[in-house]
């Protein structure tokens, strides 16, 4: 049995091909602290059930509240006497982490695992700033977090892409993760079953839409105002001067982020919901003249002419903008 522990749209979908290459069983348990995600969720999980090899999906949705003040750490011990069998007895596959350090939203399913692999949460997870040492210690210490999770036997290995470009006290552990090797292992029908989990209706009659684009540039954007970046009228503004370069000559499309509230309602753009993982698009053999974002792992995953990542280390500055 497989546990894939997940948080975003991306990490299901590659929880789903890694299933797919095995060809074994697994059960997914997605978690988050954040409300738009946890809708999608439960959107997904009859869905995903649909699928040959998922016996399960649990979801879990976090408070940051309780989280800061120790309650969540609580909940996990009851959440734990209920998952004991499927921790214990499965291979576990967890996608929230960094460099430095796990997640408390993972850390309990880490702690009691048995085997299990880490997997790379985007391709951009290596440009993850080092934390200060006060943050990294309040992490171990009050949270109980684990720091060092690298040395651990029982740590198979650590799915990425771009091995050679994470620190070098991770690299005995690293393993490529082929992700364009294991899309191409999906078959037709798996694929169907694929666009069924993540595309409602309204999506899928949007990407319809597309197929009759010549010269068209996809932007996609970042939760830039949801994290605390910049503010939703900045960041609205930010791609508004993106589109505004290149409508004149180009279809323009933006594809939100799972976790953005923004409605753009920009004029003469076509607008996709981010319920659905960028890789859609390959699995849908669409092409774009060009892929633009700020500093976004996903445009990597988007068959274009020209891909541009502006700003590819915006989130290394730390500043946040009013």
């Amino acid at each position: 049995m497989n546990l894939f522990v997940c948080s975003t749209p991306y990490h299901i979908f590659v929880s789903i091909c890694l299933l797919n290459s095995k060809n074994e069983k697994g059960i997914f348990y997605l978690t988050t602290h954040d409300s738009l995600s946890e809708k999608n969720f439960n959107k997904y999980k009859e869905k995903l059930l649909e699928l040959e090899n998922v016996v399960e999906v649990y979801i879990r949705k976090r408070d940051k509240i309780k989280e800061w003040m120790l309650i969540e750490g609580i909940i996990d011990k009851f959440e734990y006497i209920k998952l004991k069998k499927v921790i214990k007895t499965s291979t576990v596959y967890i996608f929230p982490w960094n460099p430095y350090s796990l997640y408390t939203i993972t850390n309990f399913i880490y702690t009691k695992s048995k085997q299990l692999h880490l997997v790379e949460d985007g391709s951009n997870l290596h440009q993850y700033k080092k934390p200060r040492i006060i943050k990294i210690m309040v992490k171990k210490f009050v949270y109980g977090v684990k720091t060092n999770f690298y040395k651990d036997k029982k740590l198979k290995s650590i799915l990425v892409q771009y091995p050679s470009k994470y620190p070098d006290f991770l690299k005995p552990k690293l393993t490529l993760l082929d992700l364009n090797n294991l899309m191409n292992k999906l078959d037709q029908e798996l694929k169907n079953k694929i666009l069924n989990v993540f595309l409602s209706t309204r999506s899928t009659n949007a990407i319809a839409s597309l197929k009759n684009k010549k010269n068209s540039i996809i932007v996609l954007s970042q939760p830039l105002s949801e994290d605390g970046y910049l503010s939703e009228k900045v960041k609205i503004g930010l791609y508004q001067e993106i589109i505004d370069r290149y409508k004149n000559e180009y279809s323009m499309i933006i594809k939100k982020h799972p976790r953005e509230k923004t409605n753009y309602n920009l004029e003469n753009v076509i607008e996709l919901d981010g319920e659905f993982p960028s890789e859609i698009f390959a699995l849908l053999n669409l092409k774009f003249n060009k892929a633009i974002g700020i500093c976004t792992s996903a445009i990597d995953t988007i068959e274009a002419d020209e891909r541009i990542n502006t700003n590819s280390e915006f989130f290394k500055r730390g500043n946040i903008n009013e």
